[in-house]
């Protein structure tokens, strides 16, 4: 029935260039914009819930053509990151942070990152999390708890801190990896590269104890601690592990493992 009516108007340019439809003389052209709306609305959400994304996608553009609404644009957005189509999603999340201050645009911007960093587009991502962050680093959005937002901090500081410490900007990046750590404290990847930082930076002693974490925590960087760990240790113990163990000990007992 909604195509139907749709399809005595197609569009609301019709309606204003030649005027009402024959057979639909009974309503006014102020009402039957609104009623067109009001149908395409009604079969956006039939498109949705059958999960036909692509009409729905192309019924949200009618909607949002015929009156630009900035409500739409989450939905659109929506839309386009569940089909995916990535590029028109990013077209529709700059419209939104066009729209919005990043303090109401900033999970958009988390997303919009993300997706970025699907593309291999680590540039935009990295503006877009530091942006982020350049707000909501040291405080916790409005309705969201501190333990709900601290994986959205290590995840923005960990992505900022590869591009820092690529540029051998070390102890920048230490820092940036410090906060990764302190946001989510079973990264192995944070204490791998505090190692490589505090070692580039003429403290082995830090790296060390820096390796010795991520070495603890047996994940995806450990076995390159691990061989970062000894040769340090080994370099600083007369070429001997003994005593190895008692750092990984305390490492282990720092992580609450």
């Amino acid at each position: 029935m909604g195509e139907a009516f749709l399809a005595l108007i197609p569009d609301d340019k019709t309606v204003q260039a030649a005027g009402i439809p024959v057979g639909v003389e009974e309503f006014t052209k102020d009402q039957l914009l609104p009623a067109r709306k009001l149908m395409l609305s009604s079969l956006l959400a039939a498109h949705y819930q059958s999960n036909n994304l692509p009409k729905a996608a192309e019924t949200a553009e009618k909607i949002y053509e015929m009156a630009p609404d900035k409500a739409m644009l989450p939905v659109l957005a929506d839309i386009y990151l569940k089909q995916p189509n990535l590029d028109k999603y990013l077209e529709v999340g700059q419209k939104i942070l066009a729209d919005q201050p990043i303090e109401q645009s900033y999970a958009t911007a988390l997303q919009m990152a993300q997706v970025y960093i699907q593309k291999q587009d680590i540039k935009s991502a990295t503006e877009l999390l530091a942006k982020v962050m350049d707000v909501y680093g040291d405080k916790v959005p409005a309705g969201t708890t501190e333990a709900a937002w601290n994986p959205a901090r290590a995840f923005a500081y960990g992505v900022i801190a590869t591009g820092i410490y690529a540029n051998k900007d070390y102890a920048k990046a230490q820092e940036l990896y410090e906060k990764v750590a302190k946001f989510d404290p079973k990264r192995d990847d944070a204490y791998y590269f505090i190692g490589m930082c505090k070692w580039n930076s003429k403290d082995p002693e830090g790296a060390i104890e820096a390796f010795a974490k991520c070495v603890a925590l047996n994940k995806t960087y450990a076995a390159r601690g691990q061989k970062y760990l000894e040769d340090l240790y080994k370099a600083r113990h007369n070429d001997s592990l003994d005593g190895l163990d008692q750092v990984l000990s305390k490492a282990k007992s720092d992580l609450g493992i």
